[in-house]
């Protein structure tokens, strides 16, 4: 993990190609945390801190029939039956955490 984040570095400081750089941030970010598609590890970034979870409520959102625009916190608003019906199943910490 630590090597991906010292090549990202000089790709962007001593190449500078941005493009690639920013690929390898990417890679090193599902490294540290587990999870490879952006909507689980934003979910994760918001106080979903477990792949688990992450991925569980990642496929609720992705299987919605409404689709997602952006990643923001109005997503927990738009799909708050489905997330928190999903969420009932887990610790109550983790609601706490996204709807506290």
């Amino acid at each position: 993990m630590l090597l991906v984040g010292a090549c990202a570095d000089l790709l962007e400081s001593i190449y500078a190609i941005p493009d690639t750089s920013d690929s390898f941030r990417r890679l090193q970010a599902s490294l540290r945390v587990g999870l490879d598609d952006e909507l689980e590890k934003w979910l994760y970034s918001k106080g979903l801190a477990d792949r688990i979870i992450a991925r569980d409520i990642g496929n609720i959102l992705r299987n919605a029939e409404q689709p997602i625009e952006s990643f923001d916190t109005s997503v927990f608003e738009k799909f708050r039956d489905r997330i928190s019906e999903r969420l009932n199943h887990y610790p109550s910490v983790f609601h706490d955490a996204v709807y506290g």
